[in-house]
């Protein structure tokens, strides 16, 4: 781990879940929105995260016009816009890895 700590400032694992001052930080952890990732499911993650004072992560892959039935993890735009109204509405700030492991730090 030492040889990635001096390369790496933080690293994002496929473990679900919320980060809070005690996550390692090269074992971040995330929530993956997939085709079947509901509105309620969005709106549960980014309430949780506010309640809780964690950072939520969110794992995307690809984003398709229509809805592509081979692509399980692959969403639609439309899909893109709700995720995106939905942060918008809840207040939650928006960061990048690095400001958000700076946050994490200062707690």
């Amino acid at each position: 781990m030492n040889l990635v700590a001096k390369r790496f400032i933080g690293a994002r694992s496929v473990e679900r879940g919320f980060n809070t001052r005690n996550t390692d930080p090269y074992r971040l952890k995330d929530q993956l929105v997939e085709q079947t990732t509901t509105k309620g499911d969005m709106v549960a993650w980014a309430t949780k995260a506010a309640q809780t004072k964690s950072w939520l992560i969110l794992e995307l892959h690809n984003v398709h016009t229509e809805k592509d039935p081979s692509d399980s993890e692959g969403i639609t735009t439309a899909q893109l816009k709700t995720l995106l109204d939905t942060i918008q509405s809840t207040g939650l700030k928006v960061v990048t890895l690095n400001d958000g492991l700076s946050i994490l730090r200062s707690r």
